[in-house]
């Protein structure tokens, strides 16, 4: 997938498929500045270095097109796991939250995985 930075460096012929552009989206929706910092410790460096005033601001520049793990604001973990029926198994598991948010973090982002049924 083409990286896409948000300052006037999409063209006339450039495309965002549906799942591309709800995982745009969802970032700024579960954006969490403590979640995300965590997340990405070079991104805490270069807000304390100055290049960035904040973690927000990094990541509306790069961050999310660079699909970076936003956070868990609003995270719904039974949405997520209605939505894709493959982590049914999940509800198996003695703790269903955890999972679901693991998966989340590590792969459903980027995947670009539905939030909600």
């Amino acid at each position: 997938m083409k990286k896409f930075l948000f300052r006037n460096e999409l063209t006339s012929g450039d495309k965002l498929s549906t799942a591309d552009l709800q995982n745009l989206l969802n970032g700024f929706l579960l954006f969490d500045e403590a979640d995300y910092v965590r997340a990405n410790p070079d991104v805490r460096q270069a807000v304390q270095r100055g290049e960035f005033p904040s973690g927000f601001a990094h990541f509306q520049e790069r961050g999310n097109m660079e699909r970076r793990f936003p956070g868990f604001n609003g995270f719904k973990w039974d949405d997520y796991i209605k939505a894709n029926a493959d982590l049914a198994h999940f509800r198996n598991d003695p703790n269903p939250e955890a999972c679901a948010k693991t998966h989340f973090k590590e792969s459903g982002y980027t995947e670009g995985r539905r939030l909600e049924p």
